[in-house]
């Protein structure tokens, strides 16, 4: 409704690129990242979101000093019991409890059976959702997690590390390109259209929600990176 192309976790895992920068960026293997590089496809009117951004937060703002910036933030008590149930609930985290797949991934990776059926077109073209990199999938989700809160298990520390991280933001923008957005306090796509320059041509008083807590079961604290 605003008009942006959004980067978000499921384009984070999809897009091959991403995913194999994610899993070295993750392991501390790539110490001054070429961001321009990495999110050369992205258009002028893009966005990134999710729990990359956090990680990446200081080389966005290096990369993309001119860039508006929307962190969006929940009241803690709720979104860290929203977080304890998508956590729990989320088998990527606990991929290990199911032998029968951790055997079928190794055995596709060690006959290459992915890249054959590709080469036949019997399967959709590489992503990160791929069988065979199931084990670097989950240390993906666990690793977005740890490097934000210390650890992919939710605690009380998760609460101090997202608020310690939203003062950082707040102290790095300039409050012109700063928006601070609480859906679950009120704040409207109206705030959002205003901030970004954008006409709705719709009621700006809804929020749209594309996922309930069935399917997601959280709604994060991350700062998003508009250019």
């Amino acid at each position: 409704r605003l008009g942006y192309n959004t980067i978000h976790w499921q384009q984070w895992m999809k897009n091959p690129r991403y995913f194999d920068f994610l899993s070295y960026a993750y392991q501390d293997a790539i110490s001054e990242p070429d961001l321009h590089k990495v999110f050369q496809d992205v258009p002028e009117k893009g966005a990134l979101l999710d729990a990359v951004v956090p990680m990446l937060f200081d080389d966005l703002r290096r990369a993309y000093p001119d860039a508006k910036v929307i962190l969006t933030t929940r009241e803690p008590t709720s979104w860290l019991k929203s977080y304890e149930n998508y956590v729990a609930s989320c088998w990527l985290y606990h991929w290990s409890r199911y032998p029968a797949l951790w055997i079928l991934s190794h055995v596709t990776r060690a006959f290459r059976l992915g890249q054959l059926l590709r080469h036949w077109k019997l399967l959709p073209a590489r992503s990160g959702f791929d069988l065979d990199l199931l084990p670097e999938l989950s240390e993906v989700y666990r690793k977005s997690d740890e490097v934000m809160y210390g650890s992919w298990q939710p605690t009380e520390l998760h609460v101090e590390k997202r608020l310690r991280y939203e003062e950082h933001v707040q102290r790095s923008v300039p409050s012109e390109q700063l928006l601070v957005f609480d859906a679950s306090d009120g704040d409207s796509m109206g705030k959002l259209a205003k901030f970004l320059n954008v006409l709705l041509k719709s009621d700006n008083s809804t929020f749209p929600k594309l996922f309930d807590a069935s399917s997601v079961q959280i709604h994060s604290t991350h700062a998003q990176i508009v250019k």
